[in-house]
């Protein structure tokens, strides 16, 4: 199975450096332009299955994408971005502010950090990797494009290729990057990680 795993792109909320969580922010007019160019360099690939978060910013790359392939989308909860209850709309400083370095606490105890009224990482590790399974179950041998959100694609890779939970954050994943793994039920190849190279097309397109 090689799954594309794609961060959904830009939204004001991420621009102005705020959690976002579970809300369903939608794509800015960047997000938007990030959208086409994803969109662009998915219609050469040989693409199988197309899967989604339910949440706008996820959902529309992947009906794009979809489109282009003839394919329905497949939405699924369990690709949501954790809930950041209390967190979500405040800024990076202001929850630093009050809970300290929150990656550091997480990085240490996954599961020691848990927002007011929100979601522990354990709880969503479970509800990924329980779609993982699921996936693999039905896909094995095909290519699934999956539009989500930065931590359940950290959860996916690491849980393929066997990096320890607490290191999740070591991963980088940029807004609308792309990230390839496949998988043969064995062991897992990190092909691509975090790349945006897609989205230099934009600033050749305006500059020309």
């Amino acid at each position: 199975m090689r799954l594309y795993l794609v961060r959904h792109g830009q939204t004001q909320w991420h621009a102005s450096k705020m959690h976002v969580g579970k809300i369903d922010v939608p794509l800015d007019e960047t997000g938007h332009d990030q959208l086409k160019l994803i969109a662009s360099r998915f219609s050469g690939e040989n693409i199988d299955a197309v899967f989604s978060s339910p949440l706008s910013r996820c959902l529309e790359i992947a009906k794009a994408v979809a489109a282009i392939h003839n394919l329905e989308v497949s939405i699924d909860e369990r690709l949501e971005e954790m809930d950041l209850g209390a967190w979500s709309g405040k800024t990076y400083a202001e929850v630093s502010e009050q809970y300290g370095n929150i990656i550091e606490q997480w990085s240490k105890n996954p599961d020691s950090l848990v927002p007011p009224n929100g979601e522990s990482l354990g709880r969503v590790r479970e509800r990924v990797v329980f779609w993982l399974d699921s996936a693999w179950s039905q896909y094995m041998w095909k290519n699934v494009f999956v539009s989500s959100h930065s931590t359940p694609i950290r959860i996916i890779i690491a849980q393929l290729i066997g990096l320890p939970f607490e290191r999740i954050f070591t991963l980088s994943l940029g807004l609308a990057s792309v990230s390839v793994v496949t998988y043969n039920g064995n062991f897992a190849t990190l092909e691509v990680l975090n790349d945006t190279s897609h989205l230099n097309r934009r600033d050749k397109e305006y500059t020309e």
